[in-house]
């Protein structure tokens, strides 16, 4: 993910190892920032300036699997259109759970071939770096 260059960065990690590394990879400023909007607020992600990273935004998923079906519809969804509205060129999801992957590819197609627009979306699994799906 530290090298992966899109305009949004989209994290789902569970257990926090492929947030922890991109967090890392952006930087001190970043970390402070992602610590400090997260504590004490329950919402289901977070966004934060890219730092270091290759990037215009990152955000990070952080509700656990219980609500994982209809958090993480909204989550890829709601990504997906604000890379349109904002006439982003590409998205990436970084995602630490390949269980993950097929649910958030039937999403990502969805919304892709309802928007009608040119978008690249990468899905690359933990911090393997490894593009799964390169674009549709």
């Amino acid at each position: 993910m530290a090298t992966t260059k899109a305009d949004i960065m989209a994290i789902c990690s569970e257990s926090g190892k492929l947030r922890n590394f991109v967090l890392t990879a952006a930087g001190t400023d970043i970390c402070e920032e992602y610590h400090r909007e997260s504590t004490g607020v329950q919402r289901p992600w977070l966004e934060t300036a890219p730092g270091l990273l290759k990037c215009q935004k990152v955000v990070y998923y952080t509700k656990g699997v219980d609500e994982l079906n209809f958090l993480l519809t909204i989550f890829v969804k709601m990504w997906m259109t604000c890379a349109y509205e904002n006439n982003y060129q590409s998205i990436a999801f970084g995602i630490e759970n390949p269980a993950f992957v097929s649910p958030m590819i039937a999403l990502a197609k969805q919304s892709l071939e309802s928007h009608r627009k040119p978008l690249s979306v990468l899905f690359i699994i933990s911090e393997r770096d490894r593009p799964v799906y390169d674009a549709f």
